[in-house]
């Protein structure tokens, strides 16, 4: 399939932002096979043209005007990387360009508000140079004149990271004094004998970017290429008329891929949004009319709402919202009271006190009582947490210390392993010797493990072991007994449910930490232990269906992904 049949299917094969970027790396590549426009046996060959450019830098060499370069090396028939049509060469770009130069370093204090543009690597954006967040030096007039810039310059980005790294745009009209940066190297063509617009289009090509990638230098979490590696690329070069074709060309076919891309990712976010709202009602319904009315907007809305996989993410949320809300199954008059159950959990946790199984926990105050529920369902209480749980942390025995780590074989975790609903097994294990001198301890199988910090995500996760371990110190662990173990699961969906909630009580800079005093302080919405089970029951049931929907729309949208990139394949 051709370009030109393909494109009025844009919007059945074109889905998503990510096709588009597949989409325009197809359209380079044809531009650069000479596949994208018709040749014109009236057009000058590349050959020619390329007689007339080794001529002008002759006739510049003589006047003084311009450096005798290096012969590049002769590009063997085997190195080439694909066949070109009749009329195009392959070309190493040392050998169309002028002239090649890193540009301009400057310390902080020569930026200055009032002083000469200065283009940053930062200023390299999508192949086009942006002028926003501009810099400007204090420069003097012979340094203006050695890194300035002028319209048809190709500035190529030489230090950045190793997917950005060889970068480039080509200045346009200048409308003041443009100069450069010293991570950035400007390559200058004769005249009007190559049209520096084309040249872009090969440096955006992904046979470009994949050679940058694997011959930049690498130092200290910095690639950069240089100007040996600019003038040795091979470039397929085209009749000077079949370029500019080229260059309108891609500039069309762009014009439409970047309004197709916004339209895309405004129906994307506009679903997100709408998906929201929808959810919001549900779990902000106040009767049984409100309830009913809110979830038929999302069951007719169904198939269109969940065809994001970011919106399951949201789905998964409102579940786990609606059963600490008591909305996602029915309330039942002869169930205990969650007061009465709590009396059990009480004296028994009094009891295990009397009894020197577990200590005597001080109380600590919630400030938010009144604030977190406003009206509960019938039949449920409110509770602090250390309530109904004791709730502990642990240590990190010092690492030099061999002896609490050598041929140990406690499992120890720590709160970068929360991201699972399980801890199944740990990496790292210590010593008995470290439970006795430092402040581990073994918590047993079912204890939930809530992070209180840790990178990225971690910082409220919570997880449950199915082994006996200890912790570090960024774990809070939750240890239930007797009576108490059978409210574990609901705690548990209560706390998935209050990630957002638990992450926005951190305190800290880089890294706000939780603290165990605000785990145990936090206010949870009990039920009846009956309607805990069902409410258990339906959210697994209802995660289960969320984990199928995941599992079809993956399915689904690699078909369509293969089906998109066969065609675009083809039409390559």
């Amino acid at each position: 399939m051709s370009l030109d049949l393909l494109f009025p299917h844009f919007e059945t094969l074109i889905r998503t932002p990510e096709d588009v970027a597949r989409l325009n790396q197809v359209i380079l590549g044809l531009a650069v096979q000479g596949k994208l426009v018709p040749q014109d046996p009236a057009d000058e060959p590349a050959s020619e043209l390329l007689k007339r450019i080794r001529a002008e830098k002759q006739r510049l060499v003589k006047e003084g005007k311009l450096e005798e370069s290096k012969v590049s090396r002769r590009i063997e028939p085997a190195a080439m990387p694909y066949e070109l049509p009749e009329s195009w060469e392959w070309v190493r770009l040392g050998n169309l360009a002028e002239s090649m130069s890193n540009g301009i370093y400057k310390p902080a204090n020569f930026y200055d508000d009032d002083g000469v543009a200065c283009l940053r690597m930062y200023n390299i954006q999508d192949g086009r140079i942006s002028f926003h967040d501009l810099k400007r030096m204090d420069l003097t007039g012979s340094e203006i004149a050695t890194y300035g810039l002028r319209e048809g310059d190709l500035l190529v980005n030489r230090v950045n990271s190793r997917e950005l790294v060889g970068k480039a745009a080509v200045i346009p009209v200048i409308r003041e004094l443009l100069v450069y940066e010293s991570k950035n190297i400007r390559v200058r063509f004769l005249g009007e004998l190559t049209e520096a617009h084309f040249i872009n289009v090969v440096f955006r090509t992904s046979v470009v970017k994949t050679e940058f990638e694997q011959s930049a230098k690498q130092t200290t979490g910095q690639a950069s290429i240089n100007q040996a590696q600019l003038n040795d690329l091979m470039v397929p070069l085209p009749p000077l008329a079949e370029q500019r074709r080229i260059v309108a060309k891609v500039e069309s076919l762009f014009a439409q891929t970047r309004a197709l891309e916004v339209k895309l990712r405004q129906a994307r976010d506009d679903l997100v949004t709408v998906n929201r709202a929808a959810l919001h009602r549900l779990s902000a319904a106040t009767d049984a009319g409100a309830f009913a009315a809110a979830w038929a907007t999302v069951r007719d809305a169904f198939d269109l709402l969940y065809a994001d996989p970011r919106n399951v993410v949201e789905l998964r949320q409102a579940i786990l919202q609606l059963a600490v809300q008591g909305k996602l199954v029915p309330q039942d008059s002869a169930d205990e009271p969650a007061s009465e159950l709590l009396k059990r959990i009480r004296a028994e946790r009094r009891r295990l006190v009397k009894e020197g199984k577990v200590r005597e926990e001080k109380a600590v105050p919630s400030a938010r009582a009144d604030e977190l529920f406003h009206a509960l369902p019938p039949g449920w209480t409110r509770v602090q947490l250390d309530a109904i749980t004791l709730i502990r942390t642990g240590s990190t025995p010092r690492r030099g210390e061999s002896k609490y780590y050598e041929n140990g074989d406690i499992p120890w975790i720590t709160s970068s392993v929360t991201g699972a609903p399980f801890i199944t097994q740990a990496s790292e294990f210590i010593t008995e010797v470290a439970l006795k001198e430092t402040n581990c301890q073994i918590y047993p199988k079912h204890t939930l493990i809530v992070a209180m910090y840790g990178q990225g995500k971690t910082r409220g996760q919570v997880s449950e072991l199915l082994i006996d371990a200890a912790t570090n110190q960024a774990c809070a662990a939750l240890v239930f007994h007797g009576i108490a173990c059978e409210i574990r699961p609901y705690v548990k969906i209560f706390h998935q449910k209050n990630y957002r909630e638990l992450r926005s009580l951190a305190e800290g800079g880089a890294q706000p930490n939780l603290n165990i005093g605000k785990i145990k302080a936090t206010l949870i919405p009990l039920p009846p232990l009956a309607e805990q089970h069902r409410i258990v029951a339906r959210v697994d049931q209802l995660m289960r269906l969320c984990d199928a929907l995941e599992a079809g729309l993956a399915r689904a949208e690699g078909a369509r992904r293969a089906l998109t990139a066969a065609v675009l394949g083809g039409a390559a």
